[in-house]
């Protein structure tokens, strides 16, 4: 017999109000794959009968959710770059022609 599925009040919370308020497919199927089992007590293989999915997609939306940008209260920013400076931007603009050595503004 299947284990019963832990289901996190404050997800579910998150899915009702993201459900009134979805307006992609996407998310909407999200939503109906938390809450199918969590307020009816469906098993995968009923929500994907009703959503029109597979078993196995069901646990990936449900999977999803939580990284959904809207159940997400402050996204991590992809910035990109270097973090960590050799060169101060006086030192940069300020070098001596053959590179090799960098004028007095570096110090």
């Amino acid at each position: 017999m299947a284990r019963p599925r832990r289901i996190d009040p404050l997800i579910v919370k998150r899915a009702q109000l993201t459900a009134a308020t979805s307006t992609s497919v996407e998310s909407l199927r999200q939503c109906q794959a938390v809450l199918l089992p969590a307020l009816f007590g469906a098993t995968l293989e009923q929500s994907a009968a009703v959503l029109g999915v597979g078993r196995a997609t069901v646990a990936r939306l449900q999977a999803a959710f939580p990284k959904h940008p809207s159940a997400v209260s402050n996204p991590a920013r992809n910035w990109g770059g270097r973090r960590q400076f050799l060169l101060t931007l006086a030192c940069i603009f300020h070098k001596s022609p053959e590179f090799s050595r960098p004028t007095r503004v570096c110090g």
